[in-house]
């Protein structure tokens, strides 16, 4: 409907009022859509022993166009509570994206401990991208590269030769090692400052 609107207004044809009134009931639409979205997938429970099952209620959500799924081992543990919530927070942003733009057919969330350290991976089987420069400039990346390196870990997006988009999150032992170290020194300010930063 904007489209024509656009078209009429460059033909200089008469425009109704009730096509820009039915644009804006649209945008609004649109925006308590994302609103309510968010909503419903806010949690500021998530800690390490709540992980795994934050995740597989994110998959189950019944509002994604996109089946999601999630692949973890039952013996995966995580420690660290600020890390656990980072990771929860990375794979909301990458599945939410997925679903707006991939134009996939299912979406992966895949958690697991390597002998190097820990990988979060949302993995979907849709257009993928030509240009990962490009899709760098958007705010989600800049988002979840953030969250990632709050936890002293790296973000990466590529393209599977398969087809599709993958975000990978990584978190070295070292730096789970690290704020181990960190925590136990810091006692109660150190898990005010993880709340916190859970929060953002």
């Amino acid at each position: 409907m904007a489209r024509s609107v656009a078209l009429r207004l460059k033909n200089h044809r008469v425009i109704e009022v009730s096509d820009i009134e039915k644009i804006a009931q649209l945008v609004n639409q649109g925006a308590s859509d994302m609103r309510n979205l968010s909503r419903a997938l806010h949690r500021s429970d998530i800690d390490a022993p709540r992980l795994t099952g934050a995740l597989q209620d994110l998959v189950d959500r019944e509002i994604w166009r996109v089946p999601c799924r999630l692949e973890v081992k039952p013996s995966f543990q995580i420690e660290d509570d600020m890390a656990a919530a980072q990771l929860y927070r990375i794979a909301r942003e990458a599945v939410i994206n997925a679903n707006k733009h991939a134009q996939a057919r299912e979406i992966v969330v895949g958690l697991e401990r390597s002998p190097g350290g820990m990988v979060l991976r949302v993995t979907d089987d849709g257009v993928g991208f030509s240009n990962g420069a490009e899709l760098r400039q958007g705010l989600g990346f800049h988002i979840m590269n953030y969250r990632a390196q709050l936890m002293g870990g790296r973000l990466e997006i590529d393209s599977p030769k398969r087809g599709g988009t993958r975000v990978s999150c990584y978190l070295p032992n070292k730096a789970l090692q690290s704020r181990k170290k960190e925590n136990a020194r810091s006692g109660l300010p150190g898990k005010i400052a993880n709340a916190l930063a859970a929060l953002i």
